[in-house]
């Protein structure tokens, strides 16, 4: 992917601090580096001085195929926020995700042209569970980050880079509560730029779905007597199904002025339920991998793990995809009701 200019990188954090909600005033020119700039959301406010490059590859043949780092260019020395924020980060569109590095260990002048380095490792589990953290070496640890839970990391700055981001990281699938977020007396708030923003993102989750159940269609539909054992496989038409009408039902609701949240919440329930099956059926076809030393039988289990493990509905590109899609609906609950 491109690299992105220094107002690019800029605006990429301030639309994930914004998209959730919160207001930012620049405090520096367009072309400033660092950039500073005032966020607020409520009665809450902090001043973040940003120190922000490109996340490349790390470097020549020699260098390991994971390592991605920042390259550190016309600055001498970070010059910490007085009574505020400093961070200093990397973008990386292909992983979509920010590295964050701990100012208190880059106090320091900096000599010529340094880096700072993070593994691909670390950015793809930020990409999938929200945050990662990776230990350095020198004692400081290093936390990727997805875009929707910046401002947990910030909320949670000192803890993360002790290496505790169980406030940062996603909840897991199974434990959002969609019923509890639809409880009566909640002020909600809808028609707000970021609550629009997150509507958007919800819709375009959807779409790639719906793109990747249509391409294995036709794959379903050659199952037929050869289909998986039932232990191991829910029936694929009704899973398919169920995926399409909570995707209808958001769809339509997303389309009102004021969605009827309990209806979002069915969906998003019943993608939940879906993504649990997936994910058990998952585990049992590896399992039973394992378990079959009988060269026949062996051949069966290679079969059901072609069907149930590795492709059609349960590749992981599909469980992901509704996982993915169940945390921005959950994140649209959040901007609705803060």
């Amino acid at each position: 992917m491109a690299r992105l200019s220094k107002a690019k990188l800029f605006a990429q954090v301030v639309s994930a601090i914004e998209a959730d909600g919160w207001t930012v005033s620049m405090l520096s020119g367009a072309r400033e580096h660092p950039c500073r700039f005032r966020m607020a959301k409520g009665a809450v406010a902090r001043t973040v001085r940003l120190y922000i490059w490109n996340l490349t590859h790390g470097g020549g043949a020699k260098r390991p195929r994971s390592e991605f780092r920042i390259q550190i260019t016309n600055v001498g020395q970070f010059q910490p926020e007085p009574e505020g924020l400093t961070l200093i980060m990397g973008w990386s569109g292909d992983f979509n995700a920010f590295a964050a590095f701990d100012v208190a260990h880059h106090a320091r002048a900096l000599g010529a042209s340094p880096s700072i380095q993070i593994s691909a490792t670390t950015l793809r589990e930020a990409e999938k569970s929200g945050a990662a953290t990776q230990p350095k070496g020198n004692q400081e640890i290093a936390v990727a980050v997805r875009p929707d839970r910046l401002i947990a990391y910030l909320n949670n700055f000192d803890a993360a880079h002790r290496g505790k981001i169980d406030d940062v990281a996603d909840s897991p699938i199974d434990q959002i509560d969609f019923t509890a977020l639809t409880a009566p007396g909640r002020q909600l708030q809808f028609g707000t730029v970021a609550e629009l923003r997150q509507r958007k993102t919800v819709l375009a989750r959807l779409a790639a779905l719906e793109c990747e159940l249509e391409a294995i269609r036709p794959h379903i539909c050659m199952l037929g007597h050869n289909q998986p054992p039932e232990a191991l496989s829910p029936d694929l038409g009704v899973l398919i199904g169920e995926v399409r009408e909570a995707s209808e039902s958001v769809r339509a609701e997303f389309a009102e002025d004021m969605p009827d949240t309990q209806a979002v919440a069915r969906g998003a329930s019943k993608l939940q339920r879906v993504a649990n099956l997936l994910r058990k059926a998952q585990e049992e076809a590896k399992n039973l991998g394992k378990a079959i030393k009988d060269k026949a039988r062996e051949k069966i289990a290679e079969g059901v793990m072609a069907a149930a493990g590795g492709g059609f509905l349960y590749r992981n590109e599909i469980l992901e995809g509704i996982e993915s899609t169940i945390r921005t609906i959950a994140h649209w609950f959040h901007l609705i009701s803060p």
